[in-house]
């Protein structure tokens, strides 16, 4: 158990040097997110000597400090990012299976559900959950929530940046989005914490559907 969870450094490509993201797997492959211990440890890995709480809104902050934090947990993981200016992250497990068709075309954003429709049929699983995980990221990093708002269409939107993890429990999707001032005058970059470091393979994925201005790479873990 003193293994786990097992920190990943998360280096997306396009954002911007302050933001830090991380990835920690868990011990029990089947439990969406992490066990509370291991949460904790997570928090004391990345931000030692500072306290996480939840606000009136539910969202997690960083007690007595300018830094942002969002959270997002899948199957047999949690995903973190950290910046001092607003951010969102969400991952996602991708159902093959899933008809991503079916799915409320006023709920999802009626502009991005057409470009769902238009997309190559052999694409448009993963397009679906590069724009679903988008969308919840682009809500988190504005402070509202999936059960309150509507989602937002986020085609061709700035300011966010897309992964795809494997890993034998199956297929991931990780987005942020983030709003960073217009200014240079930024705290340097979050103290890396004692995970290891993970670099990520600059090739694009085959995945990419249209003419998405979305930096995106694929990571086995």
């Amino acid at each position: 158990m003193k293994d786990h969870p097992k920190f990943h450094r998360l280096n997306l490509p396009g954002v911007p040097e302050q933001l830090q993201g991380v990835v920690a797997i868990g011990q029990n492959a089947s439990r969406r997110g992490l066990a509370p211990h291991e949460l904790k440890r997570l928090f004391n890995c990345v931000l030692p000597g500072s306290a996480v709480v939840r606000n009136v809104g539910g969202q997690p902050v960083v007690r007595g400090s300018g830094l942002h934090i969002s959270l997002s947990h899948a199957q047999g993981l949690t995903a973190l990012a950290l910046a001092p200016f607003p951010v969102g992250i969400d991952v996602e497990r991708i159902d093959p299976e899933f008809d991503v068709l079916e799915f409320d075309p006023d709920l999802f954003g009626m502009q991005d559900f057409r470009e769902l429709e238009t997309c190559e049929a052999s694409l448009r699983s993963d397009h679906f959950y590069r724009l679903w995980t988008l969308k919840e990221a682009h809500l988190k990093r504005q402070g509202r929530s999936l059960l309150c708002d509507r989602l937002p269409n986020v085609s061709g939107a700035p300011s966010m940046s897309t992964a795809w993890m494997v890993r034998p429990t199956g297929r991931y999707c990780v987005s942020v989005s983030w709003q960073a001032p217009v200014t240079s005058d930024l705290p340097p970059r979050p103290a890396p914490g004692a995970f290891a470091e993970w670099r990520l393979p600059q090739e694009p994925t085959a995945a990419a559907a249209g003419a998405r201005a979305i930096s995106e790479c694929v990571i086995h873990i």
